[in-house]
């Protein structure tokens, strides 16, 4: 390439980050958010939605990149095995926030989950790496391919029926992170679903869109906030707050029947590890590197512990399933592709069938510190 075009694309690149971004908020209303997002429900009154139901479901889909064709395995092989239940509400992060439509909507999609987590190639997913666009653009992978994929992933008419399961007192939850504000969003993609507005199957996408946006990897999503008559724009990504979530609201909604059996069910789309076996060379790559994964690591075990101590706390049984120990994940969260992500979906898809997977305390916790979990995983899995 002459020097002349090399000079054409980095002035290119100069003036797409010097662009900038659109208007953010003014400073002191950081509270206001934009449509179907929840930051703080602790201050809101829970909605009352009756239900006479005897057994009630949730699923957690924590987050994991390509490592999330292992909660499409699990979901298949679930189903095969003849009792997976249909979920009262849902919630994920990243991939699980991808996911999430699907283990909400039902085992009819599950093949459509399989074509896009086991057989996507990962040029359509994230492109080639552009060192240009992690220095001076907005992200270093092609965002538009991932959006791409979503669309064809999620239809207008999955999204209709989502509408349908909300009206029906049925919830959906992904989260993002505010990162104007620096703190976790919560989206309640059935109310906007369920909503009026024209541009819902649009506006759907975008909220998976930006809660599958890993930082730096794939560019963030403004979305509109009206404060005092003039527009701003607020900046959401992946969350960089929970691998996995349910807060106490998710659940204390519904108003049930006093015998009534609830269940949180987690699966979470990476290995539990208690140690790591491979010391860091010490170079300052490896290390930083080495920081990010420990810092992971941590933030999925107290996403699980936070969960865990919340459905012991309100009488409802925990059963959660990671990717085994033993197998052999050598390939990193980004590396998407089929050679890495179907193996590992079969994986999930034989867990599923077995129903061995799931477990009733986190491996972490020291047994001093387990908790009264009232119902068993083997009574239903």
């Amino acid at each position: 390439m002459s020097s002349k075009i090399w000079l054409a694309v980095v002035l290119a690149l100069c003036l797409q980050a010097c662009a900038g971004r659109p208007t953010p908020l003014p400073v002191g209303h950081e509270q206001a958010l934009p449509f179907g997002a929840i930051a703080d429900p602790v201050q809101q009154p829970p909605s009352r939605i009756a239900l006479d139901m005897a057994r009630v479901d949730h699923l957690v889909l924590s987050g994991g990149g390509a490592y999330g064709a292992w909660n499409a395995g699990l979901l298949a092989g679930w189903q095969q095995r003849g009792n997976r239940p249909q979920f009262q509400v849902v919630t994920g992060i990243s991939t699980g926030a991808l996911v999430a439509t699907v283990a909400f909507l039902g085992p009819q999609y599950d093949l459509a989950l399989k074509h896009a987590y086991a057989e996507q190639p990962a040029s359509a997913i994230v492109g080639h790496l552009n060192p240009f666009g992690a220095l001076f653009g907005r992200s270093a992978y092609d965002s538009g391919k991932l959006r791409a994929l979503i669309d064809r992933f999620i239809t207008d008419a999955m999204i209709d029926e989502v509408a349908a399961g909300h009206r029906q007192g049925r919830r959906l939850y992904v989260g993002t992170t505010n990162a104007d504000a620096g703190v976790p969003v919560f989206w309640d993609l059935g109310a906007i679903a369920a909503s009026e507005r024209t541009d819902r199957y649009h506006y759907y996408r975008d909220v998976l869109q930006a809660a599958s946006a890993f930082p730096g990897a794939f560019e963030a999503r403004y979305f509109p906030v009206t404060v005092a008559g003039s527009t701003y724009y607020q900046m959401h990504h992946d969350s960089a707050w929970d691998l996995l979530f349910l807060r106490p609201f998710m659940v204390e909604q519904f108003q049930l029947p006093p015998r009534a059996q609830q269940r949180v069910w987690v699966v979470v789309n990476h290995q539990l590890l208690f140690h790591r076996q491979h010391p860091s060379s010490g170079k300052a790559l490896a290390n930083g590197i080495q920081f990010a994964y420990d810092s992971n690591q941590y933030r999925v075990n107290e996403s699980l512990l936070r969960v865990y101590r919340m459905a012991a706390a309100k009488g409802m049984g925990f059963c959660y399933a990671a990717i085994p120990q033993s197998y052999p994940l050598d390939f990193e969260p980004l590396q998407f592709g089929p050679e890495n992500m179907l193996p590992l979906y079969r994986l999930g898809v034989e867990a599923g069938l077995t129903g061995a997977p799931w477990q009733p305390h986190p491996s972490r916790i020291a047994p001093s510190e387990r908790m009264e979990i009232k119902l068993s995983c083997e009574e239903t899995s």
